[in-house]
């Protein structure tokens, strides 16, 4: 994966054209398992956290521009970027775009009163994911 990363730096189109980049994960994971070796999490593309994003100001950045962190796109590999909020590091942009998912419309003292809430929270016990949607819907409730 790391020579591919590298190649699809420096043309990303040519590699997109010439090679199913979908495959790459997966084929990634069968050659693992053959050799009883396990995939290291922060291996580029192929590694769990590979597209994963969780503190505050980095977070900020891939939301408003994914390039500035992720010189390669996780889509021309069939992956997804998963902006992580169920944390103590979590940032007010990152909640603020949950909420937007969700559809809500929150004021910006609402979003930092919930991610000061969800930072607190985080410090004392862990959090999934739900934890932080029912969070942003009890304040929409609370309005």
């Amino acid at each position: 994966a790391g020579l591919i990363a590298r190649l699809y730096t420096l043309d990303p189109q040519t590699l997109n054209n010439k090679y199913s980049l979908s495959y790459l994960h997966k084929l990634n994971q069968l050659v693992a398992e053959k050799i009883e070796l396990s995939i290291p999490f922060n291996h580029c593309i192929v590694g769990e956290a590979a597209f994963n994003h969780k503190a505050g100001v980095h977070t900020k950045a891939i939301l408003n521009n994914s390039r500035t962190y992720e010189a390669i796109n996780p889509t021309d590999f069939d992956l997804s970027r998963s902006i992580l909020i169920n944390h103590k590091l979590t940032g007010k942009n990152s909640i603020n775009h949950r909420a937007i998912q969700l559809g809500l419309n929150l004021n910006n003292f609402q979003i930092q009163a919930i991610t000061q809430t969800i930072k607190n929270l985080a410090d004392r016990q862990q959090l999934t994911l739900e934890n932080v949607d029912e969070i942003l819907f009890s304040s929409q409730k609370n309005m």
